[in-house]
């Protein structure tokens, strides 16, 4: 995939994305990237709050999904 692809992609997903702590998520990891491809020092332990693995991956649905695996 070119990097006109990837990028076409990932604006299309973000525009697909409603949760607000989704959105700050994404927004955290790009502007990390961007942070440390700028020589800034940055880490990437901060990106996924417990807030947001929690409301997203602590769910029933997730569960159900899970349970073969």
């Amino acid at each position: 995939m070119t990097a006109i692809e990837l990028k076409n992609e990932l604006h299309q997903m973000i525009d697909e994305l409603h949760d607000e702590d989704v959105l700050a998520c994404v927004h955290q990891l790009v502007r990390t990237f961007q942070m440390k491809n700028s020589d800034k020092d940055a880490t990437l332990t901060h990106i996924a709050s417990e807030k947001v693995l929690s409301k997203d991956w602590s769910s029933p649905i997730e569960d159900e999904v899970w349970q073969d695996l």
